[in-house]
């Protein structure tokens, strides 16, 4: 049985193949991740009302623009120092209610490549105070 062996030169073009490679694959990747920090679609739009319930309880999350404007809700809801009734009084009626009291409303698909639905949860204290106001990702 015969064996092949390579020689030092293609040995070398090998490795350097490979690192070439590597160091593209890398590039890449700092370029995706790069690029998904500095788009920041939760504060690209002022709060609009309008638009904001127009997309109450819709089943149309992939195009929903309630995600557009969330942290422009989170600085009027944070700044005003509201209690629960005054949230769903100026956002409307939650998508989901949780035990702990908290609330959500649906954003649609904006963080990350997209694939997980968004939510804006508000959080309150026993006293029916707004706690935290944050973005999830589910």
């Amino acid at each position: 049985m015969k064996q092949y062996t390579l020689s030092t030169k293609n040995k070398f073009i090998s490795i350097r193949w490979l690192i070439g490679t590597l160091a593209i694959c890398a590039l890449i990747w700092i370029i995706i991740i790069s690029s998904l920090h500095l788009y920041k679609p939760f504060d690209s739009e002022k709060f609009d009302k309008t638009t904001w319930f127009g997309y109450e309880k819709s089943i149309d999350v992939k195009r929903n623009k309630r995600g557009l404007m969330a942290e422009d809700v989170k600085k009027h809801i944070l700044a005003r120092n509201m209690n629960k009734q005054d949230v769903i009084t100026f956002l409307g009626n939650p998508d989901k209610s949780y035990e702990d009291g908290s609330i959500e409303y649906y954003l649609g698909y904006w963080s990350g490549i997209r694939i997980d639905m968004d939510g804006l949860c508000v959080s309150f204290y026993k006293d029916n105070n707004v706690k935290n106001v944050s973005i999830v990702q589910h």
